[in-house]
């Protein structure tokens, strides 16, 4: 406030727009993207049309426009302002090098979130090289970087190589030029990678000092983005009971800043049809998969948790004793994870699509083809998440005890 009040008395219209720009990063950290929008499109206003002069600070404003269309979930738009801005930039040739790597940042953000996931990576590979290059490996901003590369990852079902980055990026918060408190985002994204790996023991002590943490200070958003997390984690225990407690804390403070079709209410029903399987409550559990997979239609975005939806929905179906539909559901997770990831050989969601198909052919009695699926489904998982991960270890032995029953 005190930068934008002394760029207005000097007329200084590229240090008003940047600071206001700028202001609408705590507004929407608080999820208030209305106001958020308001500082950015004034500031844009005043930029517009282009001069020269000023081109440092359009590509700052496209850059903060660009992550407020991401918070909305509106990719597109959050990709096209973030091309802008790096033509923009190449093309004045300003020589802003760290701007630079956080706008390719954020466009790798945008082509995760629009399915891109082969070319997001190879945004962060770049990144990743150039910080080498630079000897910038030991910092806070480096290290939230190869979080987001580590998130990216993650969601391509690349886990193992996921917590090795996440691992760099813990280690760079930590280094010399870096502070010392823990921040909620990259332990959130650490459980994140543990858990995806199965390593449920070491995520836990996590778990509780981060919602120690948002507890105490009451933020809607961090309370439901690590409550979600923590539900995940702790379902996977079976503390259904706190599990269930944490989703519905979840559920009612996202709903005080996202729409009701933002992809994370699908996320959160995805956990809540788990618990009811866990429960043997096959039909809640289908209303609860039917809810995300609407909400995934809606979005468009490819998500490697459809793949686990169609999975849950086909053990209720053979818990319904519905076996052809169990099937078909089982089918549909291999089509989408052969699809949607076909970038990556192997992968966590391809071995969680042919394990569900491997269990339903074994129900069906048709052994030959359950071997098959479950081989590919060990393959996957022993390359994506490490042979020693629990749900290779679980591929393994039923891929084993299938084998004696032939």
């Amino acid at each position: 406030l005190k930068a934008r009040a002394n760029a207005q008395r000097a007329s200084d219209v590229g240090g008003m727009t940047v600071a206001d720009c700028y202001l609408s990063v705590p507004l929407m950290q608080r999820g208030d993207f209305v106001k958020a929008r308001a500082k950015i499109d004034g500031a844009m206003a005043l930029l517009r049309p282009a001069h020269a002069e000023l081109t440092l600070s359009i590509v700052t404003c496209l850059r903060y426009r660009a992550v407020l269309w991401a918070e909305q979930g509106q990719n597109l738009a959050s990709l096209t302002d973030i091309d802008e801005a790096i033509a923009l930039l190449l093309g004045d040739r300003i020589g802003q090098a760290g701007l630079l790597l956080n706008l390719r940042s954020t466009r790798a953000t945008a082509l995760s979130k629009l399915g891109r996931l082969a070319l997001a990576i190879k945004e962060y590979e770049i990144i990743l090289a150039e910080l080498l290059r630079a000897g910038e490996l030991d910092n806070t901003t480096t290290s939230f970087k190869l979080n987001n590369f580590a998130a990216i990852l993650g969601n391509a079902g690349q886990s193992m190589r996921a917590l090795q980055i996440m691992e760099q990026s813990l280690q760079a918060w930590r280094g010399p030029n870096a502070v010392r408190t823990m921040d909620l985002t990259l332990r959130s994204n650490h459980v994140s990678a543990l858990h995806a790996l199965g390593r449920i023991d070491e995520a836990l002590p996590h778990i509780e000092l981060g919602l120690k943490e948002v507890l105490r200070n009451g933020d809607p958003k961090r309370t439901s983005e690590l409550g979600l997390r923590a539900g995940e984690v702790l379902c996977e225990t079976g503390a259904l009971v706190r599990c269930e407690s944490l989703i519905d804390l979840s559920e009612k403070n996202f709903s005080i800043y996202l729409s009701p079709t933002h992809r994370t209410f699908a996320r959160l029903y995805v956990l809540r049809a788990k618990v009811a399987l866990d429960r043997r409550s096959p039909q809640l559990a289908r209303q609860h998969v039917t809810r995300a997979l609407e909400i995934m239609d809606k979005t468009g975005q490819p998500d490697g948790r459809r793949v686990v939806a169609l999975g849950h929905l086909a053990q209720a179906d053979l818990l319904l004793g519905e076996r052809d539909l169990a099937l078909k559901h089982a089918e549909e997770a291999v089509t989408y994870a052969l699809l949607h990831f076909a970038d990556f050989p192997t992968s966590r969601w391809g071995g969680v699509a042919m394990l569900s198909l491997g269990r339903v052919h074994r129900e069906r009695g048709e052994l030959k083809l359950a071997a098959e699926a479950l081989q590919n489904a060990k393959t996957q998982l022993d390359t994506a998440l490490g042979a020693d991960s629990p749900f290779a270890l679980n591929a393994t032995r039923e891929l084993m005890q299938l084998m004696k029953q032939k």
